[in-house]
């Protein structure tokens, strides 16, 4: 999973971003955004003030990264003015769990079992309490990755289904169409 940051979808409607649109266009609004990645990528998302750098990486002029930083206050400096931030930006990402903002993929259960399990009993009552991939009700079930964890399957509702233990066992982390071709080889 990259790295990630929230993103308004009408955030080209806001009224600084309209200003920097009216002077620089969507390449202004590109830059802007291009700049949030790249604070992204810096610790407590804060910026060298350092306009060459920029520049060079995103293969602008200078004068256009210092208008984008300095003119629409969309950005703050710090005390001393050798770096600049976005402090709606730092507050979106403080809002971000821990688990969505490093580039390692977590399980949900380690970091928020209680979440988990009210997933859980979602899937299983969505089922019917029934194994989704042999039919048998009841018994010890688990919700099963669809597409496996391991692939870049997420644990959001629509990639789990109700698995007995047996099934959810054979499955591991075969793709859905591989468990079926295992299935139904095992029974020839």
């Amino acid at each position: 999973m990259n790295s990630y940051f929230p993103h308004d979808s009408n955030a080209r409607n806001d009224e600084k971003i309209l200003l920097l649109r009216m002077k620089h266009g969507m390449e202004g609004y590109g830059i802007y955004f291009a700049i949030l990645e790249r604070m992204r990528e810096n610790r407590n998302y804060i910026h060298v003030k350092d306009y060459n750098i920029i520049a060079f990486d995103l293969r602008v002029p200078n004068a256009t990264i210092k208008s984008v930083v300095e003119d629409f206050g969309l950005f703050e400096f710090t005390q001393d003015g050798k770096h600049f931030h976005s402090e709606s930006f730092t507050q979106r990402m403080r809002k971000i769990p821990k688990y969505r903002q490093s580039n390692k993929r977590v399980r949900m259960y380690n970091y928020n079992v209680k979440k988990w399990y009210e997933i859980i009993k979602q899937v299983f009552k969505r089922d019917n309490y029934i194994c989704q991939y042999c039919g048998k009700a009841g018994g010890k079930l688990e919700a099963d990755h669809i597409i496996p964890f391991s692939d870049g399957g997420s644990d959001e509702l629509d990639n789990l289904t109700t698995s007995c233990r047996r099934c959810n066992r054979q499955k591991k982390n075969k793709s859905l169409e591989e468990f079926k071709t295992w299935q139904t080889k095992r029974r020839v």
